[in-house]
């Protein structure tokens, strides 16, 4: 397991978009949620999965955006990636994770 959190200077709508844009070259969209919580604000839940070769295992990322506060915050978490009881998963789980950052490396406001 591998997460990540981080606030980005994107609306809400836009992070959810790149994120979905750029994931969808490369992974698969499994279930994605939006709840309207009201004025504007949202919950977001997308979960994607992926195979990986180097660690013979699917491996599974969940990012939840909300824009709740002023600004947009991501959150991420990669699981289900170690192939082995040592639970070793050859970066998969942190590659996967570090997807997201990258997409969003340009608006990421720390």
């Amino acid at each position: 397991m591998n997460k990540d959190d981080f606030r980005v200077s994107l609306d809400a709508q836009n992070t959810l978009q790149k994120i979905k844009d750029v994931q969808l070259e490369f992974s698969e969209l499994i279930d994605e949620e939006i709840i309207d919580v009201k004025d504007g604000k949202i919950l977001a839940t997308l979960i994607f999965e992926k195979y990986f070769f180097r660690a013979s295992n699917w491996a599974a990322l969940i990012v939840t955006i909300n824009n709740i506060e002023e600004v947009t915050h991501v959150h991420v978490v990669s699981t289900g990636s170690a192939s082995s009881m040592l639970g070793f998963d050859w970066g998969s789980a942190k590659s996967f994770v570090n997807s997201i950052r990258k997409s969003l490396e340009d608006y990421i406001i720390e």
